[in-house]
């Protein structure tokens, strides 16, 4: 089975990478809300244990970060989306409508790195590791925010610049 972000997808027209990172971004966005209101319902059942305490205090930090950070890349996906369907309809603003929609992606993933740190840092108090960990799993959220949030956008954009230059350069 391929998986849905491959480099196969960046060799497909526009229209369809911005669609399938749509997709991506609000079904994500929707599955971790989701799953976060799972968590606390199912934490719920522990709250009087002293033990778990922590831990139920660890997942209401990470449902708080993500009711607040989830929804908006839901609604990121979902501009990707409605981007996609008026894609030709839009197309002397495509460059610019995807210098937004980085930009916009790149403060998101600055703003929801920033406020992980103090999940990471009450999750290495809970359990204890060195501070090596704590540092990796910064360094790899933020690649994994470039990665995800960045670099697609990126290429989208990069391509659209490719394709308008293509177009200019027949009419003059």
């Amino acid at each position: 089975m391929k998986t849905i972000i491959t480099k196969d997808l960046f060799k497909k027209e526009p229209k369809v990478i911005v669609k399938t990172i749509g997709f991506c971004y609000a079904i994500f966005g929707a599955w971790a809300l989701i799953m976060s209101n799972f968590l606390m319902y199912d934490m719920s059942r522990f709250s009087g244990q002293e033990e778990v305490n922590e831990f139920v205090d660890l997942i209401e930090m990470l449902k708080n970060i993500w009711s607040i950070y989830m929804p908006i890349l839901m609604i990121i996906g979902l501009f990707l989306i409605g981007f996609s369907y008026y894609f030709d309809r839009l197309r002397p603003h495509h460059v610019r409508i995807q210098q937004v929609i980085l930009l916009t992606s790149a403060i998101w993933g600055l703003a929801y790195t920033i406020a992980s740190i103090p999940y990471l840092k009450t999750f290495t108090s809970i359990q204890p590791a060195d501070e090596i960990f704590e540092g990796l799993s910064l360094i790899f959220g933020i690649i994994g925010v470039i990665a995800l949030m960045i670099v697609p956008n990126y290429r989208v954009l990069k391509k659209l610049k490719l394709d308008s230059s293509d177009v200019d350069g027949e009419f003059t």
